[in-house]
């Protein structure tokens, strides 16, 4: 898979990349074993999300994914748990504030395939991320992540 040269960007600069520049970096050969089983694309929620960083990278934005959808024994799952992990925790938050609303904390985004669903859990702490300043949503496609975050002004129109 081929990636977006991110050093090539001017410290604190925006750089916009368009969709086609994103899928062209997505391994054709999947693509092409997809479209012979079906007419439609398939895209995992791990591909959307690698394209989703490396918006996020291109545009010099402060963030981290969660992980926290990692499988683990029950021993480990009770260490991590003691250690803070939380079930249903969004998988990416930007630290910066909106550009557009300087008023909210930081931004979250729980990434899904156009035909996933979320949890209870994951519902719940975007709900809660909103009440307490946060920007917050469940984003279904790469296309509906990168339209939120336009809204919030962290990356320009492509």
């Amino acid at each position: 898979m081929q990636h977006i040269d991110c050093n090539a960007v001017p410290r604190g600069g925006r750089v916009t990349v368009s969709m086609s520049e994103l899928w062209r970096s997505v391994d054709a050969k999947k693509i092409r074993k997809n479209r012979k089983a079906n007419s439609s694309i398939k895209v995992s929620e791990s591909q959307i999300q690698e394209q989703l960083v490396q918006v996020l990278d291109f545009n010099n934005l402060l963030y981290t994914h969660i992980a926290n959808e990692r499988q683990a024994s029950a021993k480990y799952g009770a260490i991590l748990k003691r250690r803070g992990v939380k079930k249903g925790v969004p998988d990416i938050f930007i630290f910066q504030r909106p550009p557009n609303f300087m008023h909210l904390g930081g931004c979250a985004i729980e990434l899904k395939s156009q035909n996933g669903k979320a949890s209870k859990s994951q519902d719940a702490w975007v709900d809660a991320l909103k009440t307490n300043g946060y920007a917050a949503r469940i984003c279904y496609g790469l296309d509906d992540a990168l339209t939120f975050l336009r809204e919030l002004g962290y990356i320009k129109r492509t």
